[in-house]
Parts: C-alpha cells; structure tokens; sequence
C-alpha cells in the first residue's frame, strides 16, 4: 500500500475476500484487482477507483478486461452492501483500430458508465493527464 496522504491511498494486487457484516470485500467470491486508489472524498466518503493493465490489446482481450472491471464494479462491496467501486478502467499503451471498441475510450462513454479504456505509454502525456483527471476527486 501506498499511503498519498491521508485521503489517497494506493494498492497494488489488493485483495477482496468474501464480505461480512464488519468489514468491506467481494459477495461473488475472492477478487484482486491489480490497481486500486481509494480516496476519501470531503463527506467521509470512499471513492474507489481500480485500474487493470493490459499490454496485449486484441479484441477478445478488451472485452474479457471490460467484463472483468463490470464485475469489480457490481460485486466489490462495503459492510452493509453498498458498491464502492465508482470507476474501473483499462490501461493499454494503444487502440488498434481494427477490434470495433472505439467507444469505450470516449469520454463520454467513460463518464456516463464508470469504466472504460485508458491509453497510457510511455511518451503520451495526454493519457497520463487523462488518467490523472479520471481517477482524482
């Protein structure tokens, strides 16, 4: 874990077990996303955020990703049931033109579903700037 601040935390392979009544996890089993950012927002609230590197882009790939991160999203709960999962994205270095998952990089797409692709490399500053806007408060 790596401790930002009071607010931001940062884990890497963080583990989900199956949820009880005091303390947050998974009610569809064990899960381990390999990014997770959990921020404290100004109400006490935690926003969570998990983030899935993929170097291999190819269409059956992205979509095994995308309902991977769905289920991150619908199974990943607090002690009372409540999903705390507000965004889960896709990290890839490129968009091959050629699989037909143009929409997920959309902003909008991203914004109205809370998840989607991220395009981060090495060189491309405006992806790690997207990233950065996507997943902070």
């Amino acid at each position: 874990m790596v401790k930002i601040n009071e607010r931001i935390r940062i884990y890497f392979q963080r583990q989900y077990d199956y949820y009880n009544k005091s303390r947050y996890g998974s009610y569809s089993g064990q899960m381990k996303p390999d990014i997770v950012i959990e921020q404290i927002d100004d109400k006490g609230i935690l926003r969570t955020t998990i983030l899935d590197p993929k170097y291999r882009v190819t269409h059956t790939g992205i979509r095994e990703a995308l309902v991977k991160m769905h289920a991150y999203k619908d199974a990943i709960v607090d002690k009372n049931m409540n999903r705390i999962v507000e965004k889960a994205y896709i990290l890839v270095p490129d968009m091959p033109t050629d699989t037909g998952d143009s929409k997920y990089v959309k902003e909008q797409y991203k914004k109205d579903h809370g998840l989607g692709i991220l395009i981060v490399s090495p060189g491309n500053d405006a992806g790690f700037d997207e990233l950065l806007q996507s997943i902070l408060l």
